[in-house]
């Protein structure tokens, strides 16, 4: 029996094996936070990233690396350029924040802010999320650069569509076929409190 699909999980403490077939050798960890993710073989690191990658789908969470190589986030991160300036929840205006790369040891991440994107800045060791839309404050320099709105919101649309979408609809079965094998017959089950599937050949 093997499991085809899993949720990322809590790594501390756990045996370093394979969470697809239990193997020991070669293990690689991909992980969507501290201490969460997947542990795989060689063999099975496309199954791991389609799982992982369909939970970041589902939880609205984008890994900053991911992100980067978009077109989109490229001509946003063009205009805000090294010094990046925010607004403080007194009104002032903040220079020199960075974005950032790395949070708690993992890459960093974009999420929701009440309920829109948003990026997480840094500025000597302090960090802050700022949503997407902030920027286009007036108060702010970048306000006075043609089409950067239409470069905010371009990055938001391509966020709202998810770039891990078609690991999603490859987890849910939508085109298993390049996937699971079709002799196998998957059922949802619990395994260590998370929702996986397996097959019986």
């Amino acid at each position: 029996m093997s499991h085809c699909c899993y949720n990322p999980s809590n790594l501390v403490l756990i045996e370093n094996k394979c969470f697809y077939c239990n193997c020991t050798k070669e293990i690689e960890t991909y992980q969507v936070s501290y201490n969460k993710g997947i542990l795989t073989c060689n063999e099975h690191k496309d199954f791991c990233i389609r799982d992982i990658n369909a939970y970041l789908h589902k939880n609205e969470i984008v890994l900053i690396h991911d992100i980067n190589k978009y077109l989109e986030m490229k001509e946003f991160i063009n205009v805000l350029g090294n010094n990046i300036q925010v607004i403080r929840s007194n009104g002032d205006i903040d220079n020199n924040w960075k974005i950032a790369t790395i949070i708690n040891d993992s890459p960093a991440t974009l999420g929701k802010i009440k309920n829109k994107w948003g990026i997480t800045l840094t500025k000597d060791a302090i960090q802050k999320n700022v949503r997407f839309s902030d920027f286009l404050n007036e108060k702010l320099k970048y306000s006075q650069i043609e089409n950067f709105s239409n470069i905010v919101n371009n990055l938001i649309i391509l966020l709202d569509n998810g770039i891990y979408k078609e690991y999603f609809n490859q987890q849910n079965n939508m085109i298993p076929e390049k996937y699971i094998d079709k002799s196998c017959h998957t059922i949802p089950v619990i395994v260590n409190g998370m929702i996986a599937r397996i097959f019986v050949p």
